[in-house]
């Protein structure tokens, strides 16, 4: 599974990228809470971290994906 992450609108303040660890973090507790089998992907998981909103993004992952640097 690949995530990729999205800082949503801040009211007019300047846009600030989320802690990923807090947004991967969403994304295993709402994993969790899943039944058997997995979910269907693409998926979209709308959190809030720090205040701010953050949409997270989950997909297949590519073979790009599983050979990349973190």
């Amino acid at each position: 599974m690949a995530v990729s992450v999205q800082a949503g609108p801040s009211q007019g303040e300047p846009r600030v990228r989320p802690d990923p660890a807090a947004v991967l973090s969403a994304v295993h507790g709402w994993l969790d809470t899943r039944p058997s089998p997995a979910p269907a992907l693409p998926a979209v998981l709308d959190c809030v971290v720090g205040g701010r909103p953050v949409r997270a993004l989950l997909t297949y992952a590519t073979q790009a994906d599983a050979s990349a640097e973190l």
